[in-house]
């Protein structure tokens, strides 16, 4: 009887264990906005006077 006790228990532990366990892949780095968001910008492209400006106040000297 106390056998039977341990063992029930034991087998809702491990359901319970095995239904709170996901596994979620890593996500990859990202480079900057996703394709189609609307603060992504052409790269390698001139930069325009507001985005020069914006370059100078955040960072410094701009390229």
């Amino acid at each position: 009887m106390m056998l039977t006790r341990v063992l029930r228990a034991l087998e809702r532990a491990m359901i319970a264990a095995g239904g709170i366990w996901v596994y979620v892949p890593p996500l990859p780095p990202l480079d900057g906005p996703g394709p189609g968001h609307p603060e992504s910008v052409a790269r390698g492209g001139p930069l325009s006077a507001a985005e020069r400006d914006l370059d100078r106040a955040l960072f410094g000297e701009c390229e």
